[in-house]
């Protein structure tokens, strides 16, 4: 049996993942990978050292994708090397016709199934090697070149300025700030201020949009009227009528309240069997209407109406969207007002103290039902706030986010709000962003198709799809890459992803929960969170508090951990001395319920009898914050530094850099980007 004979492919692309997922794709049929991220760059690997292949991307700083290969087919030991191009970007049948006309002998468009790619690439490689060597060069006639070349680049230049015309016409930046706003006012507004509130969130969208009128409406209970609860309308124009029945306009109507929004930019746009609806607007004098309804607890409950009257306007899919996201934050704030009337009384009640005599805390057996909610203990107000917005959430569809520091319990928050949830049926997925490493983030949010990278071997199915008609819950979201957010991204909008290294699109009904100890707003201005992903997660959010700002609730947490433990343990322990509990109170907590109940866990295992007494100072469990302490990227870019100086900056090959890392050379070369490591010019002699 023959060697196997090695295949060398050189793979040009001026983006280091696309490069990344090509050198996977290949290197899986045990072909050598080398790469470029211009033509330039891939000129000059190639004539040092010819390949086998070359698959290039055009559209790449410095030398583009049609120059690197008409220079290529322009030299002796290059011309007869298959090229093929990979391209997003040049899709029109006269590219394809311009490339090959130059020399290239494929035009591929991405993405394709890794497979397919394969097929396409092997075939091109048999039918060169069994075909006979170009005689001459194709295109010949450098004039023509420029010619041709000129004209295709201005066209995409023409489209791209369009294409950036109408993403700023579709932007909408005036109305994204006025959301940010809205979602950090509404959220954290007192109960007694939020009709003040919405009153003037409704000027403020009429204003931006430079429409006539906009009302914030009610399905009736009965389900055949809305009725208006706030409206604001320009001076000139009158408000639009209080209540409205399914017979004003019965076809729209009925489109509503089944969770279907309504837009028409003019009369004309009524479908025939809505002439009833379309008398209707006519008479109240609307050119222009969008209609969005918004469900809370599973069922349309609220609404909102943008009308233009005075001129006709159109409402592109981009600004419904914002639009749908400006109404579920009012919606959620007019819910929670409601809520929190409605639970004032229960809220009284919880507020029970624990059973106290002198000296000393018994461990009773009968919890009372007061200071536990959803087997979280509190009987603090801060707490009874946390559980209350818990409630008013937990039946809606809502995007939650949990803020607060580590170890407050920010994950059974989560899971007792998707326990009180319509979708408690199926299990809660979790995913804990900060564990994962960021190249495999997306596989596991999203799945992956066999192939799609090197060690992929089969098919994995991603938490989104494993979550569908549940909730998955985004502990430490945070700790995202940018890249992984703008996907999120997509998938709170549209409920629709990919799998990596596929290009059908999944569809999936999932609420989503996320979790994080960071300042999100701290971090979008820095540039570390999308903004728009920070608004559509904080839609809902809940602060938990630190455990220095519920000192109320230490005892009745001690007193769950010591008795949790004890049982656990075999142990008999029955009280707390007052001394040791007003210990406990006193302490600060930074590491807050998590460090205290590893405290009494240490306490429980070395108590000798029933009488809890504390192991050690409570000093000695708290780290002190030291200046000195490095974060994980602080330490992965000493390792990349140690490791280049240390292979003299050598990135491929054997005992290279990107071998001794575990890395792929392009994902190295991606890290060193991210951290700006660059190799130091060496210095001249004198």
């Amino acid at each position: 049996m023959g060697k196997k004979t090695e295949t060398r492919v050189l793979i040009v692309d001026d983006n280091s993942d696309n490069l990344y997922l090509l050198r996977n794709i290949l290197e899986n049929q045990d072909w050598e990978v080398s790469e470029a991220q211009n033509g330039q760059v891939a000129l000059e690997m190639a004539l040092a050292q010819p390949p086998d292949m070359i698959v290039s991307d055009i559209l790449m700083p410095v030398m583009d994708g049609f120059t690197f290969c008409r220079k290529c087919k322009a030299e002796e030991k290059l011309k007869n090397i298959p090229f093929a191009f990979y391209t997003a970007t040049y899709t029109e049948p006269k590219d394809e016709k311009f490339a090959l006309d130059i020399g290239a002998d494929r035009f591929i468009l991405k993405p394709q199934e890794p497979d397919i790619l394969i097929d396409i690439l092997t075939k091109l490689l048999e039918e060169k090697r069994s075909a006979k060597p170009a005689a001459t060069q194709p295109m010949g006639d450098e004039e023509e070149f420029l010619r041709r070349y000129n004209e295709i680049l201005f066209s995409k230049l023409e489209k791209k300025s369009l294409a950036v015309e109408k993403a700023k016409e579709e932007w909408f930046p005036e109305l994204e700030q006025l959301i940010s706003a809205l979602s950090t006012d509404l959220s954290g507004a007192p109960v007694s201020e939020i009709d003040g509130k919405i009153a003037q969130a409704l000027k403020q969208i009429r204003e931006c949009l430079n429409i006539d009128r906009v009302t914030l409406w009610k399905l009736a209970e009965e389900g055949t009227e809305i009725q208006c609860l706030h409206q604001h309308v320009a001076p000139e124009f009158k408000n639009a009528p209080h209540d409205v029945t399914n017979k004003n306009f019965p076809v729209l109507f009925n489109q509503v309240i089944s969770g279907d929004y309504v837009c028409f930019s003019g009369l004309e746009d009524f479908p025939e069997k809505a002439k009833i609806d379309k008398e209707f607007f006519y008479s109240a004098g609307g050119k222009s209407t969008l209609i969005i309804p918004y469900r809370i607890a599973g069922k349309i409950i609220t609404g909102m109406t943008f009308a233009s009257i005075k001129r006709e306007k159109k409402f592109p899919a981009p600004l419904v969207s914002r639009l749908k996201l400006a109404g579920e934050i009012i919606s959620s704030a007019l819910y929670r007002r409601q809520a929190e009337e409605m639970y004032s009384e229960t809220v009284k009640k919880l507020r029970k103290l624990g059973d106290f005599t002198a000296g000393k805390l018994f461990i009773r057996q009968d919890k009372q039902d007061e200071t536990f909610y959803q087997d979280i203990i509190g009987k603090s107000a801060a707490m009874q706030t946390v559980f209350s917005r818990m409630e008013q959430v937990a039946s809606t569809d809502a995007t939650v986010l949990i803020l607060g520091e580590t170890g407050t319990g920010k994950d059974m928050i989560a899971r007792a709000i998707h326990e009180m949830s319509l979708r408690r049926k199926k299990k809660m997925v979790t995913v804990n962003c900060a564990a994962l490493p960021q190249n495999l983030m997306e596989s596991e949010l999203f799945g992956r198709e066999k192939g799609a990278f090197t060690g992929a071997d089969t098919r994995q199915i991603g938490r989104f799809e494993i979550a569908d008609d549940s909730t998955i819950c985004l502990d430490e979201i945070g700790e995202l890459s940018m890249e992984t957010q703008a996907k999120l991204l997509r998938v709170i909008q549209y409920n629709e992803f990919e799998r990596l290294g596929s290009s059908q699109t999944l569809r999936v009904n999932v609420r989503i929960i996320a979790t994080t100890n960071r300042d999100l707003e701290q971090e979008v201005r820095q540039g570390r969170f999308r903004q728009d992903l920070y608004y559509r997660l904080n839609v809902f959010p809940i602060t938990v508090p630190p455990l220095r700002q519920r000192r109320d609730d230490i005892p009745l947490l001690a007193q769950a951990f010591v008795e949790q433990y004890s049982r656990k343990l075999g142990k008999q322990i029955t009280s707390v001395p007052e001394a040791i509990m007003k210990k406990l109170q006193e302490h600060p907590w930074p590491g807050n319920v998590r460090e205290l109940e590893s405290v009494i866990e240490r306490a429980v295992i070395l108590c000798p009898g029933p009488v809890l007494q504390l192991a050690e100072n409570l000093e000695s469990f708290s780290l002190p914050p030291s200046s000195a302490t490095k974060t994980l990227e602080d330490m992965e870019k000493e390792q990349i530094l140690k490791t280049l100086a240390e292979t003299n900056w050598r990135i491929e090959g054997k005992n290279g850099s990107a071998e001794i890392l575990g890395l792929h050379p392009s994902t190295l070369r991606a890290r060193m980007n991210k951290f700006g490591i660059k190799r130091p010019t060496p210095k001249k002699s004198v």
